[in-house]
């Protein structure tokens, strides 16, 4: 509930703010070591309990679990297969701490680190011949 209301005022912030979500938004999605910040930055916030005077950094958190999500959700059963009783905080953490223990994958686009993380995490059944 602290992780939806959390990701509530920030959207809500991120569209009455303008040009500096757009900023955040575009740090974090368009280069997989800029993604990788933002997503040290979830962390950091997370073991705060999501707290933070930093606009900038809930900007980019806010950015971060938007695009995660979005990602996710659209590769949900395709890319990944998670089990049914699973959680967005589940989402964020494992892509989070993916891109924390595989620097050398930060070179990828955001999307694919995304993708990399669910799929290595939920991977699918292959079907049996």
């Amino acid at each position: 509930m602290k992780e939806a209301m959390f990701s509530i005022v920030v959207g809500l912030s991120m569209y009455s703010m303008g040009a500096q979500a757009k900023d955040a938004i575009a740090e974090c999605t368009l280069v997989g070591a800029d993604f990788a910040s933002c997503a040290w930055k979830y962390e950091q916030l997370k073991q705060n309990s999501y707290r933070t005077k930093d606009v900038d950094v809930a900007y980019s958190v806010g950015a971060f679990r938007g695009f995660v999500m979005g990602v996710a959700l659209s590769r949900l059963n395709s890319s990944f297969c998670p089990s049914q009783n699973f959680s967005d905080a589940q989402i964020y953490a494992v892509v989070a701490q993916y891109v924390r223990i595989h620097p050398e994958k930060w070179g990828e686009e955001p999307v694919d680190l995304v993708n990399m993380a669910l799929g290595e995490a939920f991977p699918c059944q292959k079907p049996k011949k």
